[in-house]
């Protein structure tokens, strides 16, 4: 359950940045924000769903493994949204090392869990 920990965390300071009125121009509301929000609550989603599975068979197996990934494949597209943001001068330095540490944490400990689970099922 750790890994929801450090989602949570993410998230929480994903809507902070997001949500501050003088960090992302308005126009980029409904897009650039909208999708960095949706992404992470997303990666939440899937690795909790992906804890709900404890495989009987292949097939849930699969499931979850997919899941895992998933979520890991929302992260490295959030990094690039990060990076994106600070490239276009809509977050600092400091925005960007904080928000950049807690998607590399939870990225890290997904992908860890995923790699266990990959060696556990084979």
């Amino acid at each position: 359950m750790t890994f929801l920990l450090k989602t949570e965390k993410f998230i929480d300071y994903t809507m902070v940045v997001t949500n501050k009125n003088d960090t992302f121009p308005k126009k980029l509301r409904f897009t650039l924000t909208n999708r960095i929000v949706d992404l992470s609550l997303d990666v939440y989603h899937n690795l909790l769903h992906a804890n709900e599975i404890f495989p009987l068979n292949r097939e849930q197996i699969e499931r979850r493994l997919e899941l895992q990934r998933l979520a890991i494949t929302h992260l490295k597209e959030l990094d690039f949204l990060i990076r994106l943001s600070r490239h276009r001068g809509y977050i600092n330095d400091k925005e960007l090392k904080h928000w950049s540490y807690l998607m590399a944490d939870t990225r890290k400990t997904a992908t860890s869990w995923h790699r266990s689970d990959k060696e556990r099922y084979k």
